[in-house]
């Protein structure tokens, strides 16, 4: 058996049901119910009732004070946690906010047959709405082509299932008139994860940029600096090995002496007993100057013993 609503539950639901009554007469009303799920079983129920603008424009009066004159004694407004400002779909109203509530108490707080269970990381939401005359309250007073009602449920992930219109993680409802509907929806209970980045696709770089984020300009300049870099220490060898040669090749005190063995000489040892030559006089030649060298084909002669 379905609970009966509190007396507050049942104040909301006359307040509701007498502005649906009274701006009927007047023109088209919406009446909407509004319901945010989080992923901790809580759920955030709203109630909506908004006068079409056209209507307001006839009677020259604010949304907010036309809903004031038409609840009297029944104003949503003193269960709320508080009251917006709300416009949409050429409709201007007020949405009256109840707080957090456990899903289970979801149906107590909108005076409406709507019950949210939760099977694993998925909510689950049913009901049976009366649109009839009698069931919106309407009496035989006004008709129901003037009344428009509207259902929205966001659910906390994608939903997967729902015999609404589905947009994102939220489900709406515009159900026809005149009788007694259906809702049904099957939704994720948790919050998707965001997707890590995997800087490691492969795919294209944005221009300017190369795949590990290093514009394509700096990569340019490191390699030029680079090649700076091994230019200068080429040429600081360079110097290094032109000074080192020129050192070894440098004598102090005049040039390197005469060799004291001829090129030509088959010996690796000048002959015993024979003195070494010794460098010329002062204007004068060196003896080696006008020696004719071997012919090629003579042996050479091997120079006495001492």
């Amino acid at each position: 058996m379905t609970p009966r609503p509190g007396p507050a539950a049942r104040r909301l639901l006359a307040a509701a049901t007498a502005v649906v009554l009274v701006l009927a007469l007047s023109g088209c009303v919406r009446m909407g119910l509004e319901l945010e799920l989080a992923p901790d079983d809580v759920a955030r129920p709203n109630l909506v009732l908004g006068v079409e603008d056209q209507v307001l424009e006839n009677t020259g009066q604010s949304a907010e004070d036309f809903i004031d004159t038409l609840v009297r004694g029944n104003d949503p407004a003193d269960t709320a946690v508080r009251v917006e400002d709300w416009a949409a779909d050429g409709y201007t109203g007020e949405r009256y906010v109840y707080g957090e509530v456990n899903i289970s108490q979801v149906g107590t707080a909108t005076s409406l047959p709507v019950n949210v269970v939760r099977e694993g990381d998925e909510y689950v939401v049913s009901g049976t709405l009366d649109l009839t005359a009698d069931g919106l309250g309407l009496g035989g007073g006004a008709s129901l082509d003037d009344i428009d009602v509207v259902v929205d449920i966001a659910f906390p992930g994608p939903v997967t299932e729902s015999n609404g219109t589905i947009d994102g993680n939220t489900v709406r409802w515009d159900p026809p008139l005149g009788g007694q509907y259906e809702i049904h929806a099957r939704g994720s209970a948790v919050v998707p994860a965001e997707p890590s980045p995997t800087p490691e696709t492969g795919t294209a770089a944005p221009g300017g940029a190369t795949t590990s984020g290093v514009p394509d300009w700096l990569v340019l300049l490191i390699g030029a600096g680079g090649l700076v870099i091994l230019l200068l220490l080429a040429i600081v060898v360079w110097q290094a090995l032109r000074v080192r040669r020129n050192d070894d090749g440098a004598h102090p005190g005049g040039p390197a002496p005469y060799p004291q063995q001829p090129p030509y000489s088959p010996y690796p040892y000048p002959p015993q007993g024979y003195a070494q030559p010794g460098p010329p006089p002062p204007g004068q030649a060196h003896p080696q100057q006008n020696v004719t060298p071997p012919r090629p084909n003579r042996p050479p002669s091997i120079p006495p013993q001492g």
